[in-house]
């Protein structure tokens, strides 16, 4: 199988110009629209997984490499986003109201087994849309690649 590729700016790879203009124009063949993100999607339940859509996407789609085919990677990280702080409050209410009920003990056991389980989730499918800070890295980078080639084209390499 395959590796898969990276950007231009990001590999270390010593390619010919041409292969590097070849990449650059695959990179921009790439760009997707984000007009279906505006709003969360129907199918995304809970006020926290939206409210947590609404606060996302923009931030998203200033870093630019997020778009239409991301929504369902997106839907499913705020879907377990919503879960895991409703789960947290559920435990934070029932953590102060029960002390040494066994009962209660289990509970709080299954609640913390499902708050993994929700923040590991959350964590890779907003790792998969580029909300860790490699992920950003990684857009900075290409970014800085862009800046840098528009400058050298406009006033020659120094």
């Amino acid at each position: 199988m395959p590796r898969s590729r990276k950007v231009v700016s990001l590999q270390t790879r010593h390619n010919t110009k041409a292969e590097t203009e070849a990449r650059r124009r695959e990179e921009t063949m790439v760009a997707l629209p984000s007009d279906q993100l505006v709003s969360p999607p129907s199918y995304l339940k809970g006020k926290e997984a939206r409210r947590e859509w609404r606060r996302v996407v923009p931030l998203l789609e200033q870093i630019g490499v997020f778009g239409n085919l991301d929504k369902s990677n997106l839907a499913a990280y705020c879907y377990n986003y919503g879960e895991w702080v409703e789960l947290i409050r559920k435990r934070s209410v029932l953590s102060s109201t029960s002390i040494g009920d066994p009962e209660d003990f289990k509970l709080l056991q299954a609640i913390d087994k499902q708050i993994k389980v929700h923040e590991d989730q959350f964590r890779r499918f907003g790792s998969a849309c580029g909300m860790d800070p490699s992920g950003r890295l990684k857009a900075a980078a290409k970014q800085t690649q862009t800046e840098q080639e528009t400058i050298e084209a406009r006033f020659g390499a120094i």
